[in-house]
């Protein structure tokens, strides 16, 4: 059986020990299903082919569209899910390569050449040949993973309770542009408190972390086929000028060139 993107499946590992120590999984998350939270003794590198995985991994959200994957290492408790499905394509790290990988979770660009090697690997047997030509695509595959760029697709949330009463309404009205003054004066806290506060515990002032939020929930739209002024004006921004140079600064590329870069993977 294939998924739209000719990825063929594939059914979950023995969860008690791995088969090799790289092993693949390819499947379909429906939209509004969500894999519980829950951890293993390797990591994983959870890559969307198509459509965008939405991941909770503790106190941090992550949106991880196509074109981009991400890792967790070993007995990290992490959460899955995708609002309108997604095509899914997970592999499970365990020794001898896990000394080389990360030992922090994050979102990193799977390159063109990495998504290939990833769709190559992914057809190999179940028990491929380690120590000949199969072992040694594995190896160039890893290779390019730790050399693959980190990306900012995550939102941490705060635990602190006045940052959670506004972060928490900001995550429903993505669009509210309340200056952090006027939040304080409901929170009842001081400016001045709650911008250290956010420094403090999500390492980024109260503008940044809204324009993260923002632009997370920018790509959910824009990969659910929303229009970018459409998405502009959901979002709370003045014109699709503003959003379209606020995208590009904090992205590197506009909405449009990111959509294309896009198709361009497929």
């Amino acid at each position: 059986m294939q998924n739209r993107h000719n990825w063929q499946l594939l059914p979950p590992p023995n969860f008690r020990n791995l088969q090799r120590p790289v092993f693949f999984r390819v499947m379909q998350i429906p939209a509004n299903h969500i894999v519980e939270t829950h951890d293993h003794p390797w990591g994983q590198l959870s890559f969307a082919t198509d459509g965008v995985i939405l991941a909770r991994v503790e106190d941090t959200s992550y949106v991880i569209p196509p074109q981009h994957a991400l890792w967790c290492p070993p007995h990290v408790a992490h959460e899955l899910s995708s609002s309108n499905g997604v095509d899914f394509c997970g592999f499970y790290i365990d020794q001898p390569f896990l000394d080389q990988m990360p030992t922090e979770t994050y979102v990193l660009e799977v390159t063109p050449l990495l998504r290939e090697l990833i769709r190559h690997a992914s057809t190999l047997p179940r028990e491929y040949e380690q120590a000949g030509a199969e072992g040694r695509l594995i190896r160039c595959l890893l290779d390019q993973l730790v050399a693959a760029p980190e990306v900012g697709f995550e939102l941490p949330m705060p635990q602190d309770n006045r940052l959670r009463q506004l972060t928490e309404q900001l995550l429903q009205q993505p669009d509210n542009n309340q200056t952090l003054e006027v939040w304080a004066d409901q929170i009842g806290a001081t400016s001045r408190t709650l911008n250290r506060l956010f420094q403090k515990e999500l390492g980024m002032g109260f503008r940044e972390w809204r324009q993260r939020l923002r632009m997370l929930e920018a790509i959910q739209r824009l990969e659910n086929g929303e229009a970018v002024t459409s998405v502009a004006l959901a979002l709370g921004y003045s014109s699709t000028s503003a959003f379209i140079s606020r995208f590009r600064q904090l992205l590197g590329v506009t909405p449009g060139e990111y959509l294309r870069k896009r198709e361009n993977t497929e």
